[in-house]
């Protein structure tokens, strides 16, 4: 399998844009026309960014779900509702796995991807049934090193009732997320 740094392949697909124009901005809100089609995206600089077409990947905040009140159904049969992803590094002269591990843990699962010189790591559980400091105690000895956790993900597993609505696509977590297990 084929692993990527998702900050270097981002860079190298933004190299193969040539005619391109690249906004790096955050939109702040949103302008809707009489028929609830999107008409304006105004951006945290103050531009006003005309469009025909959106393609929400607001991620879990779902903000065009929440404007147009789109309904979200609650998946209950799934435990996983937070991870704790965390790097790391490959020493020198490690063997490298060239594949993805899913590891059984107490209280969940972890994922171990191998990308150039380090591992992208994450334990994902229910916050439920064990605190974020057990978690990471756990890791920590599984794995007989210390961690330093990068963030901690929270979502509500739900999938939308609708994914396209007026001139809006909403792709990935904008639209849904069940973790697997």
């Amino acid at each position: 399998g084929y692993h990527f740094d998702g900050n270097l392949i981002s860079k190298f697909f933004l190299s193969k844009c040539n005619d391109t124009k690249i906004i790096d901005d955050e939109v702040i809100s949103v302008k809707y026309k009489e028929n609830g089609n999107v008409d304006k995206l105004i951006t945290k600089t103050g531009l006003e960014i005309e469009t025909d077409f959106v393609i929400d990947c607001s991620g879990f905040h779902r903000v065009f779900q929440q404007d147009y009140n789109l309904k979200m159904n609650d998946v209950k049969s799934t435990l996983m509702n937070r991870a704790i992803p965390f790097l790391v590094p490959i020493e020198e002269n490690e063997d490298i796995d060239v594949f993805t591990t899913a590891k059984a843990m107490q209280y969940g699962w972890m994922w171990k991807i191998p990308v150039g010189n380090r591992y992208g790591m994450g334990y994902v559980f229910n916050k439920d049934l064990i605190s974020n400091d057990d978690v990471i105690k756990e890791i920590e000895t599984v794995l007989n090193r210390k961690i330093e956790p990068i963030k901690v993900i929270d979502w509500n597993p739900a999938v939308s009732e609708k994914i396209w609505h007026k001139n809006v696509l909403m792709l990935g977590l904008s639209s849904n997320f069940i973790e697997p297990l």
